[in-house]
């Protein structure tokens, strides 16, 4: 968003209205904790698709590896890229 503020309060914006289409109202507001799951979804974690990497991004954030050949998710569009 490069410090654009508008940019960043729709992006924030945009993964509220996600996080409450996946996990409902009760959930929109609190982190999602590993027993928020089903076992759908702990199927899919445990396929490895999605990792941590052990090194850091040039910001110093952790970088997620999303190995797309291993997910059996369908896709939804918090999994899309987004302009």
């Amino acid at each position: 968003e490069k410090f654009d503020a508008h940019l960043a309060a729709e992006r924030m914006a945009l993964h509220f209205e996600e996080k409450l289409e996946l996990f409902g109202e009760e959930k929109l507001v609190r982190e999602i904790i590993q027993s928020d799951l089903d076992e759908d979804d702990m199927a899919s974690l445990s396929s490895g698709y999605l990792q941590v990497l052990n090194g850091l991004d040039f910001g110093e954030r952790k970088v997620i590896f999303y190995y797309k050949a291993l997910s059996n998710i369908v896709e939804h569009d918090c999994y899309k890229h987004r302009e």
